[in-house]
């Protein structure tokens, strides 16, 4: 008896699942709409206590960037901000900005995914930038794929 009611509840249960859901689009884009980057560092900013050691802190620059399409070849211009834009930004770390250690942020296709192709750095991770890189976008339905280059140029 015990059984007959496990089964005949877990149907009423799974039943429901469908009822009444949209049919979702195969979604089969492949598309490398843009790239930006950021330059990611740890400050120390000192606590509000006297004798309290400094609290470190993650601080994240956005690196205004410029992209030119060249079919499926994407040319990137990075711009390292002015110091102090942010505040924290100091001349010293500034100079430390470099395509050999940032970090690049793909916007793709809804649900697609992207895959770096050889040496090519993986994206929203600390990587070096330096040279062409190759990437392929994998559209969510798992059939359609793009590859797509990058070339990146610093502008201080």
């Amino acid at each position: 008896m015990k059984y007959i009611i496990m089964i005949c509840t877990s149907m009423l249960l799974t039943s429901c699942i469908e009822w009444g859901l949209d049919e979702l689009e195969n979604l089969s884009g492949t598309d490398l709409v843009n790239m930006r980057f950021e330059h990611r560092f740890v400050f120390q900013q000192q606590h509000a206590e006297p004798n309290a050691a400094p609290i470190e802190q993650l601080a994240v620059v956005p690196l205004p960037t410029s992209v030119t399409r060249e079919g499926n070849h994407l040319v990137c211009q990075i711009t390292v901000p002015a110091v102090g834009s942010p505040g924290y930004f100091t001349e010293e770390e500034r100079e430390k900005v470099s395509l050999s250690s940032i970090v690049g942020v793909a916007t793709i296709s809804t649900a697609a995914t992207i895959i770096p192709i050889g040496d090519a750095p993986v994206l929203g991770k600390l990587g070096d930038f330096s040279g062409t890189h190759r990437y392929l976008v994998k559209a969510a339905d798992g059939v359609n794929t793009e590859e797509y280059t990058i070339t990146c140029v610093l502008i201080k």
